[in-house]
């Protein structure tokens, strides 16, 4: 019954478990500029990871640096979890 349980959890797109999202949220606190991660949600479907998450980013960077910052962030959790990975971020500017 466990494995079914485990198996279905994960074919019906189960969120993770607070270990994944503390990987998450280690992966992107490395990347210099993604500033606080929240809102982060983990999902699998089958194999893939499915990761979406806000990023605080200072209002004060241009457009082109915040995307250099955020496929920054991408790679980070790519190479954490694999080049299947879907990732969506959101930028959420603060003032410094």
């Amino acid at each position: 019954v466990k494995i079914i349980v485990g198996a279905l959890h994960e074919l019906l797109d189960g969120s993770c478990d607070d270990e994944t999202l503390c990987r998450v949220c280690a992966a992107l606190e490395e990347v210099p500029g993604a500033g606080r991660p929240h809102d982060v949600r983990v999902r699998r479907v089958g194999p893939t990871y499915v990761i979406d998450a806000h990023l605080e980013i200072d209002g004060t960077r241009t457009v082109s640096e915040a995307d250099f910052t955020v496929r920054r962030a991408e790679s980070a959790l790519e190479e954490a979890f694999g080049a299947r990975t879907i990732v969506t971020l959101r930028v959420d500017p603060v003032s410094t």
